[in-house]
């Protein structure tokens, strides 16, 4: 899902993406052609934001996590010239683009979760609904109801809530939601059907010896 640093977002259109941004699958609102098969990260401004500083650390070992485990990281798109633009995942691919701006381990984090999300979760969710709900900022929720088309909403949320995680739980969490398919190995084999996504799990239940700190 998506996140903007430019003009602030209108609300959603009923038959598509914000019109202030038309070309882009803005928050999981549906987009036409080749750009529905995009999920792009943008920072909404209806609210405004601050920029968190980035942590290296956290980007380094979500890279050589997601690496190990046959997904591509990129910082160069076409798509990465628009200026509010920070990150997208293209559907059925086992690649991550994460453009030169915001904080990246946030982003890939949460793109990331897109991927597990359609990948290996046949498009469902991982997390029971009432978690999600509980980890939602007021924000977070302003912007869904806003900004997110209802049958996007739940993937959309679901993805802000785990990239909150600290690197080694969340790839724990990817591993244990992608049981049986890891490492992915060429991209002809992210696009076998998923299988059927596993029942909803709780939270931070994300097994010994790894401590879920939330902020």
């Amino acid at each position: 899902m998506g996140r903007r640093t430019g003009p602030a977002m209108k609300r959603r259109h009923p038959d598509g993406p914000s019109k202030a941004t038309p070309h882009s699958c803005s928050l999981g609102v549906p987009c036409r052609g080749v750009a529905a098969l995009m999920v792009a990260f943008l920072i909404p401004l209806p609210f405004p934001q601050t920029s968190p500083r980035p942590d290296g650390r956290a980007w380094r070992e979500l890279l050589a996590g997601f690496r190990e485990r046959g997904v591509a990281v990129v910082t160069t798109h076409p798509r990465c010239r628009e200026p509010d633009l920070v990150g997208l995942y293209v559907r059925g691919r086992t690649e991550v683009v994460i453009c030169p701006r915001g904080e990246p381990s946030a982003t890939l984090r949460h793109e990331g979760w897109h991927l597990v999300q359609h990948l290996c979760l046949a498009g469902s969710t991982w997390l029971a609904p009432q978690t999600v709900e509980a980890r939602l900022s007021r924000g977070d929720r302003r912007e869904l109801e806003l900004l997110v088309s209802p049958e996007r909403r739940a993937r959309e949320a679901e993805a802000r809530v785990m990239a909150q995680l600290p690197p080694r739980a969340y790839l724990q969490a990817v591993d244990r939601a992608c049981a049986g398919r890891l490492p992915f190995k060429t991209p002809a084999q992210a696009h076998l059907q998923p299988s059927a996504p596993p029942a909803p799990q709780p939270f931070p239940n994300l097994g010994a010896p790894v401590a879920t700190a939330w902020p």
